[in-house]
């Protein structure tokens, strides 16, 4: 594990959730894997606010100073709130009457504390800057301006966006409707990420090469595939479980293949797939590096399922397809009866 403890080194962990929704949080994912901590820090497709009753962190050193520094900006304060399935982060919502503009500051004990500033435009885009300390590596969606300022004082923030919206009209957004607004625009984001099948080769280099250290080929490559792995892992769970909500598959061909159940798009990155599989797929020792091999030499992953259920006997039977997070299938694996337990 000590690549990803490379790879991480001493950079500090960004989740822009209103701005950028989990813009950097490729980064977080290295930190558990580090740590062994696989599934402490998901990042669902949709995400729900809870209210918080008594914010502690609102007291923290520099927080009470941030929030006088919105309130002379103009900002009011509404509800604060925790952000269910991602633990440690907590936020309170704000909103600027003149203007239209709203946004919120975060806390979370690995970041510290940020702040976020948004305005939807009437004319379609949606214009935001934040002071989150990282988030620029990645791509954004189609649609949204996103300015990234590190660590920005609060005034500097305001005067970005207010100069950049120039008198724009702005959708209103009230304290009232911010859970809904703010939980819509994480599930745009992450829409579009599953759609472009999650984190690009490219973003992740740009995420490695800000760091600043000289990785090998090698560890970056095996840091990818594990990213895609995560990514992966997600994606099985969220389709699986609304497959079994859409499904029209009988109780009984249902309960024949629930435990053995795989998700499949050829898009998906080989590697990271091929381990997946192995998760339902028992494979003799060598063939994992032998279909490795093959992928590496051009092999698809219709392909790779092809001659791994001619070698071994296992069936990828089709049970159906979803829409989202995008169009997926979903097969059945029907295991080899001598391979079956207990029989």
């Amino acid at each position: 594990m000590d690549i990803f403890l490379k790879i991480i080194g001493g950079l500090t962990v960004a989740v822009i959730l209103l701005v950028g929704s989990f813009l950097l949080l490729v980064w977080w994912k290295f930190r558990s894997i580090a740590k062994g901590l696989t599934n402490s820090f998901p990042t669902p497709a949709t995400i729900d606010l809870t209210l918080e009753t008594d914010p502690k962190w609102l007291r923290k050193e520099g927080v009470p100073a941030s929030l006088a520094a919105l309130e002379a900006c103009g900002y009011n304060r509404g509800p604060a709130y925790t952000v269910d399935g991602m633990p440690g982060i907590s936020l309170i919502s704000l909103h600027h009457p003149a203007t239209g503009v709203f946004g919120c500051h975060y806390d979370h004990p690995a970041v510290g504390n940020w702040t976020d500033l948004c305005a939807y435009c009437a004319d379609g885009p949606e214009i935001s800057v934040t002071s989150a300390p990282n988030g620029g590596q990645l791509d954004t969606r189609p649609g949204t301006d996103k300015i990234f300022l590190p660590g920005a004082a609060i005034p500097e923030l305001h005067a970005r966006l207010t100069e950049r919206l120039a008198g724009r009209p702005v959708r209103l957004i009230t304290l009232e409707n911010f859970k809904a607004e703010f939980c819509a625009s994480y599930a745009r984001d992450m829409t579009w990420r599953n759609g472009k099948d999650g984190t690009s080769e490219e973003e992740f280099l740009r995420i490695a090469a800000d760091h600043g250290k000289t990785l090998t080929d090698e560890q970056l490559k095996a840091a990818f595939k594990e990213t895609k792995l995560k990514e992966l892992e997600r994606w099985n769970g969220e389709i699986l479980a609304d497959f079994e909500k859409s499904t029209t598959l009988s109780v009984a061909e249902w309960k024949k293949y629930e435990n053995c159940m795989v998700i499949f798009r050829d898009s998906l990155h080989p590697a990271a797939y091929l381990e997946y599989l192995t998760s339902i797929v028992t494979l003799k020792e060598g063939e994992t590096e032998r279909y490795q091999q093959a992928l590496d030499g051009g092999l698809s992953l219709t392909g790779l399922l092809a001659r791994i259920a001619a070698d071994t006997g296992h069936e990828f039977i089709k049970l159906g397809e979803v829409a989202q997070p995008r169009k997926t299938e979903i097969y059945g694996v029907k295991i080899p009866e001598d391979e079956i337990p207990g029989e």
